[in-house]
């Protein structure tokens, strides 16, 4: 069969004149910067070869990924993330990538507990990096 073929839409013009709001990732820069082996999903239970990369910014709906190759925006990937200790984390992080490149943006599309609450401690600011808030 034939590709079919997809578009972004944003929104309806014309007597309609609705439009989608766009989302704020609200991205934190990680500190230090978050370890991950990602793999590309090829189809709903198959993935593609596994490969290493950095979050280098991150929040409760996004990152930052850093990483060797490309990635094509609307791909979805499966993560795994290195805790702090340097453990990995047991549970998985799925994301669709929204802007490609090899610092790619993603949006979480499902995410476990375990997962959040190490990320939210990658995001904390630094006391160096409050201070430089501050006025």
């Amino acid at each position: 069969p034939d590709p079919i073929v997809a578009y972004e839409i944003l929104g309806i013009g014309g007597e309609y004149d609705i439009y989608l709001d766009e989302v704020d990732l609200a991205l934190t820069a990680a500190t230090p910067p978050v370890e991950v082996s990602y793999r590309i999903m090829t189809s709903k239970n198959d993935e593609g070869e596994e490969m290493a990369g950095t979050l280098s910014s991150v929040s409760a709906l996004g990152a930052q990924l850093e990483g060797d190759s490309k990635l094509e925006a609307l791909t979805n990937i499966k993560l795994r993330v290195r805790s702090e200790e340097g453990e990995w984390i047991d549970d998985d992080l799925y994301a669709k990538v929204v802007q490609g490149g090899k610092s790619a943006t993603l949006r979480f599309t499902a995410i476990p507990p375990t997962i959040v609450s190490e990320l939210e401690r990658f995001a904390k600011p630094t006391s160096d990096q409050r201070s430089k808030q501050t006025p």
